[in-house]
């Protein structure tokens, strides 16, 4: 299985305003701007319009107002009076990055909450641990007040927008051969898979938004329709929140994977569900599959083919394999959404 998410953009996305300007103008001047100049235009634009509507007196304010009543369930009247933590920070410094990417930066905020937490309150008062709990507190309710989901920096494009990427993404022509290095990469991986030394036979794809992960992805897919690879790969998106990313979500293949309520077991079944199909359908798995990428009809009867799959691997999976043998490789592109805690502190990812 291979899994693709993006870094918080500390650094990329800290535009100033001449430089989203510049992006916007550019993307409008070039007819023929590629996916990565339009992703990085979406993202200055949608974060332009963002720091627009947060206030960083408002901010500053909830900081204080939070880490204020969880210091005084801690020490009580001694916490009194209400110290100012980030004023002169957001007010002065912060806000003249072009936007506040809280959601990018929310490490760095964690750390600059929790030191101020200790030079405000006292040293001697607050301990390290209580300022890094109450610090990563305060992060989690300022991203759940300012940055709620259908503003979190994805993406909002129209119905034109979106038709320029898709060709952008399908018919531009590729330059190199990472989706060649990540073939050898992925058989390289499975040769030297063993339960006992190895999690699971996983491996992760890091890189920002816009640089390609999901198109190299795409090229493996259809390299992998000719035999030379004997490798299938399997797409699928896993974007939770409302968005108009691209490729789209497939939230119907999501839901049956990840259903409510599925047990680590449950999950492993439905790989193993995933495996059986492509192995029986190898010659046409592909092609049916190669559709999630770009056809919102495919996640729904790719997902209604797998719930009708009744054969299983009989048995405990066989530690013996054939390193050149065939590979399925299952595709979970925006993997970071899996990471998100459900009931009992359990997530996707496990």
């Amino acid at each position: 299985m291979m899994t693709a998410t993006s870094r918080p953009f500390q650094r990329r996305l800290r535009l100033t305003k001449l430089q989203s300007l510049l992006i916007c103008h550019r993307r409008r001047d070039l007819p023929g701007a590629t996916y990565a100049e339009l992703a990085a235009w979406a993202q200055a634009e949608t974060l332009m319009d963002m720091s627009s509507q947060l206030d960083p007196q408002a901010l500053a304010a909830f900081v204080d107002d939070s880490v204020f009543a969880q210091m005084s369930g801690k020490l009580g009247a001694d916490a009194s009076p209400k110290k100012n933590l980030l004023d002169a920070w957001i007010l002065v410094d912060y806000s003249n990055k072009a936007t506040l990417q809280l959601e990018a930066s929310q490490n760095q905020i964690h750390g600059l909450i929790e030191v101020e937490i200790r030079r405000a309150y006292g040293h001697t008062r607050v301990s390290r641990p209580l300022a890094q709990t109450i610090a990563a507190k305060t992060v989690k309710d300022l991203l759940a007040k300012f940055v709620p989901e259908a503003r979190s920096g994805t993406p909002k494009l129209d119905e034109n927008e979106m038709k320029r990427i898709a060709e952008a993404f399908t018919k531009g022509r590729y330059l190199g051969e990472a989706h060649l290095d990540l073939a050898q990469y992925l058989r390289d991986c499975w040769k030297a898979y063993t339960p006992t030394k190895y999690k699971a036979p996983c491996v992760a794809v890091v890189q920002s938004s816009g640089f390609g992960k999901s198109r190299m992805v795409r090229e493996l897919a259809i390299e992998a329709q000719k035999s030379a690879l004997n490798m299938k790969v399997l797409y699928m998106c896993a974007r939770v929140h409302e968005s108009t990313g691209f490729p789209k979500a497939t939230s119907e293949l999501r839901g049956w994977l990840f259903q409510e309520g599925s047990e680590v077991e449950d999950i492993a079944s439905r790989l193993k569900t995933i495996y059986v199909y492509a192995n029986k359908h190898w010659a046409d798995v592909q092609k049916e599959w190669l559709k999630l990428f770009t056809e919102k009809a495919a996640d729904t009867s790719v997902k209604a083919k797998l719930s009708d799959e009744t054969d299983t691997l009989e048995g405990d999976t066989s530690t013996e394999k054939n390193p050149n043998g065939r590979i399925v490789v299952l595709v979970i592109d925006e993997a970071r959404s899996l990471l998100a805690e459900k009931g009992g502190k359990k997530n996707d990812f496990r």
